[in-house]
């Protein structure tokens, strides 16, 4: 148990979901995938998680000194270096995807800015508001333009689809991780989408579940893929039945197992849809 909490606390399983949601667009797209787009999409991931997990244990931490803390998170700087060393290895081998790793890791940069807790620096007061969004941006273009770079301009059209049902579907899981983080982000003076109105996070939940919903069927019409287009279907449906058990009080692995691994989820039955 304890090697599996380490799992998934560590960042291995999110860096497994990103990969997951780079073989989903693969499949979308009836291209095979490459050992090193698959390594570039899971060090990234694994080392832009433990950089926020570094950045934000040093904001919430009381030991001001900086040796002693860098000393109690050196298995997160190692993580953070194996995982860079990778990163830049794989972007070697593929140099055509240097400007999009350069521009998700600026969003990267903005994201932790943004939940920096707003004691430490208040001029970052508001800026909580930017990331839900940006997280699901950098995910998305991601884990849709990697596998798909060299291809946009023979499948344009496709490839935007794609890119606007993954964005939704990453909206609906982060606005969960919201809801769960409300009352914490009050504490920290952070502000999120949901403090507008705490109530319209419902009207806001079947807003995108019905874009998502519409998006898919448009999908499965346009390409003849009706297999797909049901595949993407039964994945909205589940990260709304993944808010609705959010509304009650849930543990760490519903949230890091359940909710995260909706992205392995919807992959499989993409997968299952090949077949």
């Amino acid at each position: 148990m304890r090697g599996f909490n380490y799992f998934l606390s560590n960042n291995f399983f999110i860096s497994f979901c990103a990969v997951a949601l780079v073989w989903q667009t693969n499949m979308l797209l009836n291209k095979s995938g490459t050992y090193f787009n698959y390594c570039l999409i899971f060090s990234s991931t694994l080392a832009a998680y433990n950089f926020y997990v570094l950045v934000s244990r040093w904001f919430n931490q009381n030991d001001s000194g900086l040796f002693s803390f860098m000393f109690k998170q050196a298995h997160i700087l190692a993580l953070i270096l194996i995982a860079g060393s990778s990163l830049v290895y794989t972007l070697f081998q593929l140099p055509e995807n240097l400007w999009i790793v350069l521009i998700c890791t600026a969003l990267t940069c903005i994201y932790t800015i943004s939940v920096i807790p707003n004691k430490s620096i208040p001029v970052f007061k508001k800026m909580g508001f930017l990331k839900t969004g940006l997280l699901a941006l950098t995910w998305s273009m991601a884990t849709v333009l990697i596998p798909a770079n060299g291809l946009v301009h023979l499948l344009f059209y496709k490839v935007l689809l794609i890119f606007f049902i993954r964005l939704l579907g990453l909206l609906m899981i982060c606005l969960i991780f919201d809801l769960r983080d409300i009352h914490v982000d009050k504490i920290n003076l952070l502000r999120a989408i949901i403090d507008i109105n705490p109530k319209w996070i419902q009207r806001i939940m079947l807003g995108l579940l019905f874009l998502y919903a519409v998006s898919s069927v448009f999908f499965g019409v346009i390409y003849a893929d009706y297999s797909q287009m049901f595949a993407l279907l039964t994945a909205g449906l589940a990260a709304y039945l993944l808010y609705i058990f959010s509304l009650k009080k849930m543990g760490y692995f519903f949230y890091y197992f359940l909710v995260d691994g909706w992205m392995i989820f919807t992959a499989f039955l993409t997968y299952l849809a090949t077949i």
